[in-house]
């Protein structure tokens, strides 16, 4: 298993592009962020940029949108999102697709609603390319162990006895 544990946003997808290629099996993402960053890369031309120019991939993909571009790519098919603060709602996996409309230069998060996602890979009946993504969003609750085994953070000092 590899793992890659960063803070750049922005370099997520230069850094998978590294260590992921065909054949390898599509990875599971565990993105531990307040933000689910599976916005659309807003700098990247979908409709303009092939699947096999990876470096061009790697440099337009934004903090926001580096995760849909790793789907759109075949580098990762499912994102486990855990919210700090902790998260009300039941965590479980839902099937969706990024998709890119032949009329839209945008990548996108569709649920995948009339098929699983494993099946609406590759061309829809409408044209458009897709590419399964599950998601899951879940919660994280930050504990803060203090290290001071003393309840007491002011102590009174302590009579000594007297010889």
């Amino acid at each position: 298993m590899r793992v890659v544990i960063m803070n750049d946003h922005a370099a997520a997808l230069g850094a998978w592009l590294s260590v992921l290629a065909p054949p390898d099996p599509p990875a599971t993402v565990l993105h531990i962020d307040r933000h689910s960053d599976l916005a659309s890369p807003s700098q990247c031309d979908a409709r303009a940029t092939l699947r096999g120019d990876r470096a061009t991939w790697a440099r337009c993909a934004d903090r926001a949108g580096f995760q849909l571009a790793a789907a759109w790519l075949g580098l990762v098919h499912r994102v486990w999102w855990l919210k700090p603060g902790g998260w009300s709602g039941v965590s479980q996996w839902r099937e969706a697709v990024v998709r890119r409309s032949a009329s839209r230069r945008r990548l996108e998060l569709h649920d995948a609603v009339s098929a699983p996602a494993s099946a609406a890979a590759g061309a829809s009946e409408r044209g458009d390319l897709c590419q399964p993504l599950a998601v899951r969003t879940g919660g994280v609750k930050v504990r803060v162990r203090n290290p001071n085994p003393n309840p007491n953070p002011n102590p009174e000092p302590q009579p000594q006895p007297q010889p």
